[in-house]
Protein backbone atom coordinates (compact mmCIF):
# COMPACT_ATOMS: atom_id res chain seq x y z
CA UNK A 1 0.00 0.00 0.00
CA UNK A 2 1.33 3.17 -1.15
CA UNK A 3 2.56 5.57 1.82
CA UNK A 4 -0.41 7.52 2.46
CA UNK A 5 -3.16 5.36 1.40
CA UNK A 6 -3.90 3.87 5.17
CA UNK A 7 -4.19 7.37 6.15
CA UNK A 8 -6.60 8.46 3.05
CA UNK A 9 -8.50 4.87 3.59
CA UNK A 10 -8.99 5.89 7.34
CA UNK A 11 -10.24 9.16 6.61
CA UNK A 12 -12.68 7.99 3.98
CA UNK A 13 -14.25 5.20 6.26
CA UNK A 14 -14.90 7.79 9.18
CA UNK A 15 -18.77 8.35 10.21
CA UNK A 16 -20.07 11.55 10.51
CA UNK A 17 -23.52 13.07 12.00
CA UNK A 18 -25.95 14.49 9.95
CA UNK A 19 -24.32 18.12 10.10
CA UNK A 20 -20.92 17.22 9.19
CA UNK A 21 -19.73 16.01 5.75
CA UNK A 22 -17.00 13.63 4.72
CA UNK A 23 -15.44 14.77 2.05
CA UNK A 24 -13.44 12.22 1.63
CA UNK A 25 -16.44 8.92 1.92
CA UNK A 26 -16.68 6.68 -1.17
CA UNK A 27 -19.14 6.12 -3.23
CA UNK A 28 -18.76 9.92 -4.68
CA UNK A 29 -17.00 10.52 -8.39
CA UNK A 30 -16.19 14.12 -6.58
CA UNK A 31 -14.53 12.66 -3.43
CA UNK A 32 -12.92 10.30 -5.35
CA UNK A 33 -11.28 13.42 -6.42
CA UNK A 34 -10.47 14.76 -3.30
CA UNK A 35 -9.18 11.58 -2.14
CA UNK A 36 -6.59 12.00 -5.10
CA UNK A 37 -5.83 15.48 -4.55
CA UNK A 38 -4.85 14.64 -0.31
CA UNK A 39 -2.75 12.11 -1.90
CA UNK A 40 -0.99 14.26 -3.83
CA UNK A 41 -0.63 17.37 -1.60
CA UNK A 42 0.53 14.68 1.29
CA UNK A 43 3.65 13.27 -1.14
CA UNK A 44 4.14 16.75 -2.14
CA UNK A 45 4.56 18.12 1.28
CA UNK A 46 7.01 15.08 2.57
CA UNK A 47 8.53 15.02 5.53
CA UNK A 48 7.44 18.54 7.26
CA UNK A 49 9.34 20.49 9.99
CA UNK A 50 6.00 22.43 10.63
CA UNK A 51 2.22 21.47 11.13
CA UNK A 52 -0.14 24.44 10.61
CA UNK A 53 -4.09 23.30 12.58
CA UNK A 54 -6.57 24.84 12.12
CA UNK A 55 -10.57 23.98 13.34
CA UNK A 56 -12.42 22.26 10.35
CA UNK A 57 -12.81 22.59 6.58
CA UNK A 58 -14.51 25.33 5.34
CA UNK A 59 -17.62 24.87 3.03
CA UNK A 60 -15.56 26.69 0.16
CA UNK A 61 -11.79 25.37 0.83
CA UNK A 62 -10.94 21.80 1.77
CA UNK A 63 -14.60 20.89 1.64
CA UNK A 64 -14.33 20.91 -2.20
CA UNK A 65 -10.67 20.38 -2.88
CA UNK A 66 -9.67 18.06 0.14
CA UNK A 67 -6.72 19.87 1.22
CA UNK A 68 -7.08 21.77 4.38
CA UNK A 69 -6.41 25.87 3.75
CA UNK A 70 -7.02 25.44 0.11
CA UNK A 71 -9.61 26.45 -2.59
CA UNK A 72 -9.88 25.42 -5.83
CA UNK A 73 -8.00 28.43 -7.27
CA UNK A 74 -5.22 28.44 -5.04
CA UNK A 75 -5.25 24.43 -6.14
CA UNK A 76 -5.33 25.08 -9.46
CA UNK A 77 -3.48 27.96 -9.96
CA UNK A 78 -0.15 27.59 -7.77
CA UNK A 79 0.22 23.84 -5.81
CA UNK A 80 1.48 22.47 -9.15
CA UNK A 81 0.21 19.83 -12.01
CA UNK A 82 -1.64 16.79 -11.43
CA UNK A 83 -4.63 18.60 -9.20
CA UNK A 84 -8.00 18.01 -10.15
CA UNK A 85 -11.16 20.11 -9.66
CA UNK A 86 -13.68 18.05 -8.02
CA UNK A 87 -17.14 20.61 -8.34
CA UNK A 88 -18.70 20.81 -12.01
CA UNK A 89 -18.79 24.64 -13.72
CA UNK A 90 -15.90 26.59 -14.84
CA UNK A 91 -15.67 28.64 -11.76
CA UNK A 92 -13.18 27.68 -9.24
CA UNK A 93 -13.78 28.51 -5.79
CA UNK A 94 -12.06 31.17 -3.67
CA UNK A 95 -12.07 31.72 0.41
CA UNK A 96 -10.38 34.34 2.31
CA UNK A 97 -8.51 32.20 5.28
CA UNK A 98 -6.97 30.26 2.36
CA UNK A 99 -6.09 33.07 0.60
CA UNK A 100 -4.43 34.88 3.60
CA UNK A 101 -2.47 31.39 4.77
CA UNK A 102 -1.01 30.56 1.65
CA UNK A 103 0.12 33.87 1.14
CA UNK A 104 1.66 33.56 4.46
CA UNK A 105 3.07 30.47 3.79
CA UNK A 106 4.30 30.48 0.71
CA UNK A 107 7.81 31.91 0.99
CA UNK A 108 8.59 28.89 3.89
CA UNK A 109 11.03 26.21 2.79
CA UNK A 110 10.00 23.20 3.33
CA UNK A 111 5.99 24.41 3.59
CA UNK A 112 4.54 23.59 6.60
CA UNK A 113 2.03 20.53 6.37
CA UNK A 114 -1.70 21.89 6.58
CA UNK A 115 -4.37 20.07 8.46
CA UNK A 116 -7.85 20.17 10.75
CA UNK A 117 -8.38 19.10 14.26
CA UNK A 118 -11.91 18.03 12.37
CA UNK A 119 -10.83 16.77 8.85
CA UNK A 120 -14.56 16.73 7.85
CA UNK A 121 -16.83 20.09 7.14
CA UNK A 122 -19.68 20.55 10.01
CA UNK A 123 -22.18 22.87 8.90
CA UNK A 124 -25.40 24.43 10.65
CA UNK A 125 -27.99 21.31 10.34
CA UNK A 126 -30.14 21.86 7.17
CA UNK A 127 -27.54 24.58 5.79
CA UNK A 128 -24.35 22.32 4.47
CA UNK A 129 -23.58 25.96 2.92
CA UNK A 130 -22.32 27.40 5.65
CA UNK A 131 -19.43 26.73 8.62
CA UNK A 132 -19.38 25.90 12.20
CA UNK A 133 -16.91 25.15 14.82
CA UNK A 134 -16.99 21.55 15.45
CA UNK A 135 -18.48 20.10 18.83
CA UNK A 136 -16.13 18.14 21.40
CA UNK A 137 -17.24 14.62 20.12
CA UNK A 138 -16.06 15.99 16.51
CA UNK A 139 -12.68 16.96 17.96
CA UNK A 140 -12.44 13.47 19.29
CA UNK A 141 -13.19 11.87 16.15
CA UNK A 142 -10.30 13.83 14.61
CA UNK A 143 -7.92 13.60 17.44
CA UNK A 144 -6.45 10.46 15.53
CA UNK A 145 -5.46 12.08 12.67
CA UNK A 146 -3.62 14.48 14.16
CA UNK A 147 -1.63 11.57 15.95
CA UNK A 148 -1.48 9.24 12.56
Amino acid sequence: MRRFERFIHALASTEVSDRAVNQYARGDRGNAIRRRNLRLYLEQIGEPRTLLVGEAPSYRGGRLTGIPFTSESIMLRHLGPGYRKATTGATMSTEASATMVWATIRCIEPLPMLWNAFPFHPFVKGNPFSNRMPTASELRIGAPFLEW
